[in-house]
């Protein structure tokens, strides 16, 4: 048989397409190894849509992010929508068409898809959107990554600085924070409390800004410092506006209303804090340490003028009991030392309960008193019966001008003790031997709520106006009562316990013709209290 064969040119020509067929396997080959260690290789999983015929290759990758072998789901679309979480389908492919629909290149959603174990996967998808050359999208080819951890970490970030939020919020002392620009970016509400700042007047305040700002509000014998270096703190005295009603030192006659307690300054100490990494913020924290300062003040003074009240009847006693020891004595002169040495134990005793009484008033536990309501007249009835002077035979005189359904809310125990040391001292500062008076009668006050009064009056020796601004001060006593015994601290005890009731106290005196000394409390009446 004849084989036959190809011309010349034709065999070149067939030889070149072998060759060319070759080489073009050649490089798919290539090309396909490239893509199986792209898909392979890196953490991301591959998928590629072809949207003109809806192929969908999912790489093994992709589904084994999804706990799955690659045989176990099928490439198709419906994959990704099956394992799409309820809350995510609607928003995942409308986000989908809508890239496909704008001409954008670049495709980017986030979503969770339900792993094997049925926990849920947070995936970042990014893709590459081919179209033609009428920009018609033809295909997608993108990527899968696994953003689970990166989302917790992100939700425990925000939780954080949620609750970190709510502490600053929450927080009774006061924080300003400056960015990294040197500008304020956060102010918490106690700060704003503190200084009586508004937000608006602090936003992006620079440093010096704010410096200004806090200086202008200083007491001007006590200048701000703004100057700190790291965790250096500095005292800031701030003015506090309050009424006061201040006696009229030009008359015979004064009348002083005592409120509760108040402070003319409120005394802050500032700190300032930045981290030691770079471009970190800066922390000024401010707290109220008024009353530290003035607990520190006290205590100094107490124990300053204790000690000094102490050691004199203390001193007494030492030689009065060295005189009894060392020498012999009548019995008559024995007797006035014993007696003189009873008398100065018995006002080292008083003192040292009136210490502790103010110390439990101040200390205001929970547990240390009992309030009710109490009817008034009934208690004045039984805080006579209990106070008796020893060897003085005066009476109280007592005029009722309220009904017995007027209440207050009360410690009977502590505002017995109060009304106690007042009647004392009218007696003992009424040495013309007249009686002492009590009213109890009611009135509206300034704001005009109903107040119930007790009055105490005596027709002793009273008070000068320029001194009345000062008798509720502990150890203080006028100079016209030196030669009478007293602690100087009765009518402190008679403050706190005012205080602790909310009450006002008023006293009115004129010198050389007597004093009164009145409590106004909040009326309750029995109607009211049994509505309770």
């Amino acid at each position: 048989m004849k084989v036959a064969t190809l011309p010349a040119d034709k065999q070149v020509e067939k030889a070149n397409l072998e060759r060319e067929n070759a080489q073009l396997k050649k490089e798919l080959q290539q090309i396909q190894a490239r893509y199986e260690f792209a898909t392979t290789s890196f953490n991301d999983g591959i998928w590629d849509w072809d949207l003109e015929t809806d192929e969908v290759y999912l790489s093994p990758r992709w589904k084994e992010i999804l706990g799955y072998c690659d045989d176990e789901l099928p490439n198709a679309l419906t994959t990704w929508i099956d394992l799409l979480h309820p809350e995510d389908l609607n928003s995942s492919l409308d986000n989908v068409q809508r890239h496909i629909q704008d001409g954008s290149e670049m495709y980017e959603s986030v979503f969770r898809l339900k792993h094997k174990n049925a926990r849920w996967i947070w995936i970042l998808a990014r893709g590459k959107i081919f179209r033609d050359a009428g920009k018609k999208a033809i295909r997608i080819l993108g990527s899968h990554t696994d953003i689970t951890l990166l989302r917790k970490v992100e939700e425990t970030l925000v939780e954080r600085k949620c609750e970190l939020d709510d502490i600053v919020f929450l927080c009774p002392d006061g924080i300003v924070t400056f960015n990294i620009e040197g500008k304020i970016s956060s102010v918490n509400p106690a700060f704003l409390k503190m200084t009586g700042f508004k937000l608006d007047e602090l936003k992006l305040l620079d440093k010096t800004q704010f410096d200004q700002k806090m200086s202008d509000i200083c007491d001007t014998k006590h200048p701000y410092n703004g100057n700190l270096v790291e965790d250096e703190s500095a005292l800031i005295w701030l003015p506090i506006q309050f009424e006061q009603t201040t006696p009229d030192i030009q008359s015979q006659t004064s009348k002083f209303n005592f409120k509760n307690k108040k402070s003319q300054f409120r005394i802050l100490r500032m700190t300032k804090h930045s981290h030691d990494f770079k471009n970190s913020p800066t922390i000024i924290y401010f707290r109220d340490v008024t009353l530290e300062i003035q607990m520190d003040q006290l205590k100094n003074e107490f124990l300053s003028v204790a000690a000094h009240e102490l050691r004199m009847p203390i001193s007494s006693i030492y030689g009065y009991s060295e005189l009894l020891i060392s020498r012999d004595f009548d019995d008559l002169t024995r007797r006035d030392i014993l007696q003189a040495i009873h008398g100065l134990c018995t006002s080292v005793v008083e003192l040292i309960n009136h210490l502790l009484d103010l110390a439990r008033i101040e200390a205001q536990c929970a547990n240390a008193f009992e309030f009710e309501f109490l009817p008034l007249t009934q208690m004045i009835k039984e805080t006579l019966d209990d106070f008796k002077v020893y060897g003085d035979f005066r009476k109280v005189e007592v005029h009722y001008f309220v009904d017995e359904s007027a209440l207050i809310y009360a410690d009977k125990h502590e505002l017995k003790r109060a009304l106690i040391n007042i009647l004392s001292n009218a007696m003992k500062y009424s040495p013309n031997g007249q009686n002492v008076e009590l009213e109890i009668r009611t009135r509206n006050n300034a704001q005009n709520t109903e107040q119930i009064g007790i009055l105490i009056k005596d027709k002793g020796i009273g008070i000068a106006p320029e001194n009345i601004p000062h008798i509720f001060n502990r150890f203080w006593r006028a100079n016209n009562v030196s030669d009478i015994i007293g602690t100087g601290l009765g009518m402190s005890l008679v403050k706190e316990i005012a205080d602790l009731h909310h009450a006002e106290i008023e006293v009115q005196s004129e010198l050389g013709k007597g004093t009164t000394v009145a409590m106004w409390f909040p009326i309750k009446h029995l109607l009211e209290n049994e509505k309770l």
